[in-house]
């Protein structure tokens, strides 16, 4: 299973209208029929690709149910990804909190840290961003 989405996002281009419209859905029917190892596989193997392949897989990774494979692929990329990519990744954990997700408190730490590498090099927007996912985050465990 691995194996096909690796091809399947390998071959999405920059800018790549399908990608938008129909790709992350199929990207997403992928993923929702992942076995635990194909999970494990993707984990191991998201750090070494391609920065383009990272953010569609992030942005894949967003509309599945956050399952513990998912969490430990978007750990992953939060931890081994570039900025693009991390940025991406923090967009679906906050969808995932937007979808009342119960994240673990041992993600909200890598998560945090995630915020604050991106943190120095943010524009407005992304700092935003990056503001908003950390209200979320505060509010979630009870901080002021």
């Amino acid at each position: 299973m691995f194996k096909q989405l690796d091809v399947f996002l390998d071959e999405i281009q920059p800018y790549d209208n399908y990608w938008s419209t129909m790709g992350i859905d199929d990207a997403v029917g992928l993923l929702e029929k992942f076995p635990a190892t194909a999970w494990a596989a993707l984990a191991e193997a998201i750090a070494d690709r391609p920065e383009r392949w990272q953010v569609c897989c992030a942005e894949a990774l967003g509309e599945v149910p956050p399952s513990e494979g998912a969490q430990r692929a978007l750990v992953t990329l939060l931890k081994t990804a570039q900025s693009v990519a991390r940025e991406a990744a923090l967009e679906s954990c906050q969808g995932w909190l937007q979808d009342d997700w119960a994240m673990p408190s041992t993600m909200a730490g890598v998560v945090r840290e995630a915020i604050a590498a991106l943190r120095p090099a943010a524009d407005a927007v992304l700092s935003t961003k990056l503001d908003e996912l950390a209200a979320q985050l505060d509010a979630r465990e009870g901080r002021p």
